[in-house]
C-alpha cells in the first residue's frame, strides 16, 4: 500500500463565501443546516480562540499550521498535534495564478507573510486601516512594487503544480 510521506495538507485559498464544498450522499441536509468551514476559515477561528490563551498558534503563517495542528475533518477545526502524532506534516497552499485580477492571488500573498490573522477583515487591515480589497492591502504594504513575489509564486508553482494549472 502506498502512503504519502510526509503528510501534505492541501490548504485552500479562497475569498469570503468562495470555498469549495464537496457533498457526499446524504450530506445535503447537514450542509444546509451548518455553514461549511474551510481550513482557511478554521485557521481564522484558531487564531481568534488563541487570544488570551497561552498558545503559539498566532505566530504561525497559514501554511505552517499543519506542522503544529491537525485538521479534524468531522469537527471542521484545527486541533493541536499530540506527542503521538510523530509524522511530519507539510502545508501547501493552493496555487493561484498572478493575473492581477483575482483577489485570491492577493489574499495568498498576504497569507504568506502575515501570521495570526483572525478574519477576512483582518487580512485587509494594514496599520489600523481596513481596505476594501486584498489588493489594496497588498499595495499599502508595498508588496506589489516589484516582481519579487510574482517570481516566488511561479518558482513555487514549478515545484508543486502540474503544467496545466500553471498556464
Amino acid at each position: 500500500m502506498h502512503t504519502r510521506y510526509p503528510i501534505v495538507y492541501q490548504l485552500e485559498v479562497h475569498t469570503p463565501n468562495g470555498q469549495t464544498v464537496t457533498l457526499q450522499p446524504g450530506d445535503l441536509q447537514r450542509c444546509a443546516e451548518t455553514e461549511p468551514t474551510s481550513r482557511l476559515e478554521g485557521w481564522f477561528k484558531l487564531n481568534t480562540s488563541a487570544v488570551g490563551r497561552d498558545t503559539n498558534s498566532m505566530s504561525y503563517l497559514y501554511h505552517e499550521i499543519p506542522e503544529h495542528h491537525s485538521w479534524d475533518a468531522s469537527e471542521r477545526n484545527w486541533v493541536p498535534r499530540t506527542k503521538n502524532m510523530r509524522e511530519p506534516t507539510v502545508g501547501r497552499m493552493w496555487y493561484v495564478h498572478p493575473n492581477g485580477e483575482d483577489e485570491r492571488y492577493f489574499l495568498r500573498l498576504l497569507l504568506t507573510i502575515r501570521p495570526g490573522m483572525k478574519s477576512w477583515e483582518d487580512c485587509r487591515t494594514v496599520d489600523g486601516t481596513t481596505y476594501a480589497t486584498f489588493k489594496e492591502a497588498c499595495e499599502e504594504m508595498h508588496l506589489l512594487d516589484d516582481d519579487v513575489d510574482v517570481h516566488a509564486n511561479m518558482d513555487e508553482a514549478v515545484h508543486v503544480s502540474d503544467a496545466d494549472s500553471i498556464a
